[in-house]
Formats: structure tokens, sequence, C-alpha cells
């Protein structure tokens, strides 16, 4: 214990150790009396947190004694001699051992009380739970409510609208009178489909025959154009012939004279 002097296993300490009694609970001390202060520390069981209590007390003639003590065992120590009244060191004795039992019975006590704060932690648990449990189920009764509101309203529109309705009789010739338009009209609707029919088959024949002399005329197209090749030719050759018997008849007399 770097930090204290004089703390017993009573966790009894100086005035030191009460200017430094922060550092307490780092040294697994929970319950620190000092000349001028008693120090508590409690840790919670849920979460770990630590909280501190300081009650001032009254200056005991203990930690005199104990500090009396120990400058006698230093001047002995270093060849001293003290002289101590004896029915003084029995009164501090006395002293001593009567505040040593009100530490033992404020321990019991703290014990106790340990005990019974673990005990209402506890409880305050399980109300806890119990709160949010009660809160789950008021939420849940909330939205079943609500689901139940929204369908007697959608009900409600229902009803209301098939009351501003006419009455069924009505509704059925209606229906009815409906149904034999529609009837009339898918008739109407088969005759132009069959129409249309018709009129696309007989435009299917027109197309075939326009084609079909489409072909005709281009054979006869090829046909011309083959001719008339062959009468160009006819008409180079006898254009050639004429040439030839030209210069044989004006060359011929020439030759002659």
């Amino acid at each position: 214990m770097n930090h204290f002097f004089c703390v017993s296993i009573q966790y009894i300490g100086s005035k030191e150790a009460d200017r430094k009694a922060d550092g307490a609970p780092q040294l697994g001390i929970h319950d620190l009396w000092t000349p001028e202060n008693h120090y508590r520390w409690s840790i919670s069981r849920y979460g770990g947190h630590v909280s501190a209590s300081v009650q001032p007390v009254n200056p005991s003639r203990l930690f005199l004694c104990s500090m009396f003590q120990a400058i006698s065992f230093f001047f002995h120590f270093f060849g001293y001699q003290i002289s101590l009244d004896v029915g003084e060191i029995e009164k501090l004795r006395f002293r001593k051992k009567e505040l040593e039992d009100n530490i033992s019975s404020l321990e019991e006590n703290f014990k106790i009380l340990q005990t019974e704060q673990r005990h209402l932690e506890d409880e305050a648990a399980k109300l806890r739970k119990q709160r949010d449990d009660i809160i789950n189920t008021v939420q849940r009764e909330t939205n079943k409510r609500r689901d139940l509101e929204k369908r007697v309203n959608q009900r409600r529109m229902k009803l209301e609208s098939i009351e501003k309705e006419d009455d069924l009789d009505t509704n059925i010739n209606r229906l009815t009178d409906q149904a034999a338009r529609l009837n009339m009209q898918r008739f109407q609707k088969a005759i132009e489909i069959k129409n249309l029919l018709i009129e696309a088959v007989i435009l299917k024949w027109s197309f075939a025959e326009k084609q079909m002399m489409h072909i005709e005329h281009d054979v006869k197209i090829r046909q011309l154009e083959v001719n008339i090749k062959n009468q160009e030719k006819a008409a180079l050759q006898a254009s050639m012939h004429y040439e030839n018997w030209w210069m044989v008849e004006n060359w011929a007399p020439r030759r002659r004279t």
C-alpha cells in the first residue's frame, strides 16, 4: 500500500489515507475509517458501477493511540525511552476495543444493508421487467384496437356504398341490358372481322395476280432486250457487209484503168 499510512486490517487509516482516499477501491478497500471521515464504496450488481458515500466522524483517540505507539516504537528503535501512564494506556486500550467492536457492528450492519440493497435491486429489476412487459402488452393491445377500428370503418363504408345503390332487381335488369348490348356489339364486331378477312383474301389474290403480271412483264422485257441485241448484231453485220461491198465496187474500176 504505497499511498496509505497506518492502515490496519479493519481498514483504519491516517490523515494521509484520508487525503488519498480516492485510491482505496483500486486497492480492494471498500470501507475506510480515517480520523476525520468514514468512506464506503459499494459495487452495483447490474453494470458494475461503483457508488461512494462519505460521513464525517468525531476525532478518535484510537488513531492517536496508534500514532503514539508508532512513535514509541520509533524512539525505542533508536534507543529512546518514553514513559506512559498505565491508566491512560488502559483507557486507550479499552477505547480501542470499544471502537473495534463498533467497527465490527458497523460492518455487520453494512453487510445487512448490502444484502437488503441487493434484494431491493433484484426487486427493482423485476419491477422494471414487469413495467416493460406491461408497456409491450399495452402497445400490442393498442395496435389490435387500431386494426379493429380500421376494419370496422371499412365495413361501414362498404355498407353505406351498398345502401346508396339501387335495389337488387334494378341492378339485375341493368346488368341484363348491358349484357345484351355487349352481345350485339360482339356480333357486329364478328361480322366486321369476317368482312375484313374476306377483304384481306381478295387483296392477297390481287397482290398475287399483280406479282405474276410483273413477272410476265419482266420476262417480256428480257426477251425484247435479247431481240434488240440480236437486231443490233444483225444491223452491224449488214453494215459491215455493205461497207465491204462498197469498197469492192469502188476500188475495182480504178484497178482496171
